[in-house]
């Protein structure tokens, strides 16, 4: 039998992270990993990735550790996007960096929401361009558990002849696409109207350009279907990003417990296309 006899001398080992990890719509984490038992004072690196720097700091592990385990809350207001942290352990003998923790701030779901795409609702709307008009449907068919998330609406997307099937989640305003066949949970947050003022903007990379949105109004909205009160209305320019040219230009309005009740593109001087909702049903 063999065993080891830690003294004076030990250096510290490679501590392992607790959270945060994976996604997250908290701004101001708290950054918790396993205690080495001989390291004195441990340094939290977080950055984009391993080079890019946002925050460091040492602290002595006797004000931060507790049991098993040590955690710390630095002053942070993190974007959303993707970051990763390191622990660094120290003491008079050595010092050791862990192994590297992923997370993301912005891409969580607060399930105690619910989605409120539900099977059996549906939307049809009018679509008219300069030259013709016609009708689009659409309807939530089922859920699936995509990419490892569970409760995602299969929604089945028509316009004339055409149809399409995609995968969403839209829970308090936020609508989550998970589209674009990747294998993380998330794929992108899109649109998030509810959660800032008139003046509130963000922007969304696309392999087709880059889609700058802003809320520009709150108002009351008139369509076929009725009045909608308390609408978002929200601007999009779409830029080319070889030039940053403006390809087109939108108009949308967003009613929180209907969804999509207007829409006017602009494509080009000339060229101009409306959406508008006609009739529609949402489940509970």
């Amino acid at each position: 039998m063999t065993f080891t006899v830690q003294g004076d001398d030990t250096p510290p080992s490679k501590v392992a992270h607790t959270s945060p990890s994976g996604a997250t719509n908290e701004a101001t984490p708290t950054f918790t990993w396993a205690a080495d038992p001989v390291s004195t004072w441990y340094k939290l690196w977080v950055g984009y990735n391993s080079t890019d720097k946002i925050f460091a700091q040492w602290y002595d592990a006797a004000d931060i550790c507790f049991g098993d385990n040590c955690s710390v809350t630095p002053e942070l207001d993190l974007p959303n996007g993707d970051y990763e942290w390191y622990i660094k352990s120290w003491n008079d003998y050595g010092k050791v960096w862990s192994d590297g923790m992923s997370f993301s701030v912005g891409n969580s779901i607060d399930e105690s929401a619910g989605n409120l795409l539900s099977v059996g609702s549906w939307w049809k709307f009018q679509v008219s361009t300069n030259t013709s008009t016609t009708e689009a449907n659409m309807t939530v068919i089922g859920e699936s558990n995509i990419f490892g998330v569970e409760g995602v609406a299969i929604i089945e997307k028509s316009v004339g002849t055409e149809s399409s099937i995609e995968y969403q989640k839209m829970i308090a305003g936020t609508v989550y696409n998970y589209n674009n066949g990747q294998t993380s949970a998330i794929d992108d947050v899109y649109y998030d109207f509810l959660s800032g003022p008139i003046g509130t903007s963000w922007s969304v990379t696309e392999s087709t350009g880059i889609e700058q949105y802003e809320i520009v109004a709150i108002e009351d909205v008139q369509v076929p279907a009725g009045v909608f009160s308390g609408c978002y209305k929200v601007a999009n320019n779409k830029i080319n990003p070889s030039d940053g040219s403006v390809m087109s230009y939108d108009e949308r309005w967003w009613h929180p417990e209907t969804g999509y009740v207007k829409f006017r593109e602009h494509i080009g001087l000339e060229d101009e296309q409306q959406i508008a909702l006609i009739e529609y049903q949402i489940i509970p």
